[in-house]
Parts: C-alpha cells; structure tokens; sequence
C-alpha cells in the first residue's frame, strides 16, 4: 500500500469511569518489502490531542497542500472548542 493516515478519535481512554477518549491520528508508510499487516505501535508518525472528547482524528485527509511535493497531515477534531470544530495542518 502507500503511505496511509489513520484517524482514532476513542484512541487513549483518558478515565475509565467516564470512558473520556483523547483521538490520535496515525501515519504509516509504505512498507516497501516488510510486512503488509501494521499496527499501531509500526506507525511512523503519531499525532496525539490531550483534550478529551474533541473528536480529534475524526477526519484526516493527506495532501499536497503547499506545493512542495509532500503531502501534509490535516486532521479534524469535531467536538473541539465546545462544539465548533476544528482541524490541524501537520509537516509529515
């Protein structure tokens, strides 16, 4: 496969008597010749958000968006900011 960017909005309970979740979003790159199964802890790049319940990696998209050609990291956070959402750019 190539490069793939994974979004886990319930990745990292927080407290497990109100099951708050902190999302994260994982970028894995193409394995070349290893293995076709990844797991979590085989991704290259992981982006994490410590506010519980944001939602964040909701959405991802990776793309060329300066023109440089790599492609950059945009993840959503759908519940940040009391509801009004939110997403970041990240350089991968």
């Amino acid at each position: 496969f190539d490069d793939l960017l994974l979004g886990a909005p319930d990745d990292d309970k927080y407290d497990a008597a109100f099951a708050w979740y902190e999302g994260a979003a994982y970028a894995f790159y193409a394995p070349g010749s290893g293995p076709a199964r990844q797991y979590a802890e085989d991704a290259g790049t992981v982006i994490e958000d410590d506010d519980p319940l944001s939602g964040f990696g909701q959405s991802t998209l990776a793309a060329d968006l300066d023109g440089d050609g790599r492609a950059e990291a945009v993840v959503g956070a759908t519940n940040e900011d009391s509801g009004a959402g939110r997403i970041w750019v990240f350089s991968l």
